[in-house]
């Protein structure tokens, strides 16, 4: 059984839609995000609290799917809760509903505890795991689909990590990581498809100022892209899965 669960609705603004009036996918990571942080801020354990620990969350897989579009100015219901904590991972899902309460998209992510000064994995306590109305004894451990790493590159691009990109945790946003994927892409296929899946696996972060550079294989409508460091080190791999639309 899930813990405490919180709820939040979402206004779509104009800024955060494409040139057809559909979301942002990114928008879509964003409000999740948004609600994680904003239930930890109500459960006791927010970003002052954690610091006061020198800990900070890590996102390390977040997969979602999103079965209906939503357009701009469109309101949308989202809800999460914790699900377990083991010695590793913690274990969050969220679910997007339409204004008539139609689950219209679901996720489910896992994130690490850090040491915020000395960058590595910490343990995490058990008023954590308490705040969010977990026993200890929950089961739900979810399980996450793996990407291939391995694949022969199409096309790359690079973008350098700006100002813009870097959130409170002073790396890259995990949001950043999916529009740097979907840049990959043509505009024409952006325009006559959308993301049904993202799927992100998030290996170690990237920070102001670096050189980033993103590897692309794309079969019918499924796209793999490698996120890497200028070092040739890999920071993350995204799947993506669209589909299509009719668009003018």
């Amino acid at each position: 059984m899930a813990g405490i669960q919180a709820n939040r609705a979402y206004l779509v603004h104009s800024y955060e839609v494409d040139a057809w009036n559909r979301v942002l996918p990114q928008a879509i990571l964003l409000y999740m995000q948004d609600l994680a942080t904003l239930q930890s801020e109500e459960c006791g354990v927010g970003i002052a609290r954690l610091r006061e620990n020198r800990f900070g969350w890590m996102l390390y897989q977040m997969d979602y799917t999103l079965t209906k579009d939503f357009n701009g100015y469109d309101t949308i219901e989202l809800s999460t809760a914790a699900t377990a904590f083991d010695a590793l991972y913690a274990y969050r899902k969220f679910w997007l509903r339409n204004r008539d309460g139609e689950i219209i998209g679901e996720a489910k992510s896992k994130w690490v505890l850090f040491d915020f000064e000395e960058r590595k994995i910490a343990k995490k306590p058990d008023w954590l795991l308490e705040a969010y109305g977990l026993s200890g004894e929950e089961k739900e451990k979810l399980s996450f689909s793996k990407i291939p790493t391995r694949f022969e590159t199409e096309h790359t691009h690079e973008v350098k990590v700006g100002y813009a990109d870097i959130d409170i945790n002073r790396h890259a946003n995990n949001a950043r990581y999916l529009v740097w994927a979907i840049e990959g892409m043509s505009l024409d296929w952006i325009r006559k498809h959308r993301v049904r899946r993202a799927n992100i696996i998030f290996k170690c972060e990237t920070r102001l100022g670096e050189k980033i550079r993103i590897e692309t294989k794309q079969r019918e409508e499924q796209s793999i892209h490698r996120v890497k460091k200028e070092d040739g080190k890999l920071a993350a791999i995204v799947g993506i899965e669209w589909e299509s639309v009719e668009k003018e």
